[in-house]
């Protein structure tokens, strides 16, 4: 692959800024592309940059753009001068032109949330820690056996996600050689039945533990079967992600199915998608991703159709994109956008607190008359 003189200076510019060398030199191999790269120069020298990559996020039943925002980094001797802000203004305002409903970012330092809050993004993503000792046994159905993990089964068990970032069989195949080099496994169970995916767990080890950070199924039988695989009777540590899924901590080696290696997401439980993993009120939510609302119009369109019974007179307010100011009327299943109206508004709220009150918990939602879901941004290359 040859490499562009932009590609070369943000090379530079990550191999200054990040520890893991193998990782930055599979990514300029593999995933860089210079028309997903935003880069800012100064006499020459570099300050800052970014990476944007377009992915489809499921929301309301709805396949809304989204812009993952990764790689930010910015020269050590650039650092405190705003640089980085004034790049994630144009990167916002890119995201805009090219059509995408919503940004993310997954901050790699808690002072960081406090950088991103100030361009509207949200507290969306959270998780809760659980812990299970080695006496704890999933219990296994002989409904379901060990297979190969594949992509078709992989999107399949995605599209049951109620609100999630969905991922392309290009992203797939990147996920698979990113965690080659973490020595990661991904193991999954069928139905015997009818010989479908039903659950899929994926693991990495880190910090002398086996992380699985990914873990989708059918139902609460599927998951504790291919936990089983990957549990070994040994101490085990859960991330549960609030109403839709959970991410699993096993002691390092106890992986012992034969797989290809990945990470990755959460679980959903038929016949209810939003059904909760962990009772709503007895988790210690940790955030785990910021999320921000770029196309407001698109948006509340969307819940407006899902939802047709909803009536909104939402005042909106965002100092970095004017399309998002005004009043948006909810009703019929349609969104209409006005300057000024003389109804009574439910709602006269920033981008952010917006966005944090769409994808915040149902009994949130009930107070402000919304329907709400908890969003999940699993599989992402931060």
């Amino acid at each position: 692959m040859l490499m562009t003189d932009k590609k070369e200076k943000i090379r530079r510019l990550f191999n200054e800024t990040f520890a893991d060398k193998a990782r930055v030199a599979w990514f300029f191999s593999r995933v860089y592309r210079d028309d997903r790269a935003m880069l800012l120069e100064q006499d020459g020298a570099v300050l800052s940059s970014l990476m944007m990559r377009p992915y489809r996020f499921l929301f309301h039943d709805s396949e809304l753009g989204l812009a993952f925002i990764h790689g930010v980094a910015t020269a050590r001797a650039a650092r405190g001068h705003g640089y980085m802000s004034q790049l994630m203004t144009q990167a916002l305002h890119e995201a805009a032109d090219s059509g995408m409903a919503f940004a993310a970012v997954i901050p790699s330092a808690r002072s960081l949330y406090f950088f991103y809050d100030r361009f509207g993004f949200a507290n969306a993503v959270y998780y809760d820690l659980q812990r299970y000792t080695s006496v704890h046994a999933f219990p296994v159905s002989r409904r379901y056996e060990p297979c190969p993990v594949d992509y078709d089964g992989f999107a399949r068990l995605e599209r049951r996600m109620a609100c999630t970032v969905l991922h392309s069989e290009e992203d797939y195949t990147y996920i698979i050689e990113r965690f080659e080099l973490d020595h990661g496994t991904a193991a999954a169970v069928r139905d015997v039945e009818n010989g479908g995916i039903a659950a899929m767990a994926f693991a990495v080890p880190r910090s002398g533990e086996t992380h699985v950070v990914a873990l989708y199924a059918v139902d609460r039988d599927a998951a504790d079967n291919v936990l089983s695989l990957v549990h070994s009777n040994r101490p085990m540590a859960v991330h549960a992600f609030p109403e839709t899924g959970r991410e699993v901590i096993v002691e390092e080696d106890t992986a012992t199915v034969e797989a290809q290696n990945l990470p990755g997401a959460p679980i959903v439980e038929e016949p209810k998608p939003q059904q909760m993993i962990c009772p709503e009120g007895r988790e210690q939510l940790r955030p785990r991703a910021m999320l921000r609302i770029i196309d407001a119009m698109t948006v509340l369109t969307a819940l407006a159709q899902a939802h047709p019974e909803l009536e909104q007179v939402i005042r909106l307010h965002d100092s970095i994109i004017p399309a998002n100011n005004g009043v948006f009327i909810l009703r019929h299943g349609k969104c209409t956008r006005t300057d000024f109206t003389m109804r009574h508004l439910t709602l006269d709220v920033d981008i952010a607190v917006l966005t944090s009150l769409l994808f915040s918990s149902q009994r949130v939602g009930e107070v402000f008359s919304l329907p709400t879901v908890r969003p999940v941004l699993p599989l992402m290359l931060d």
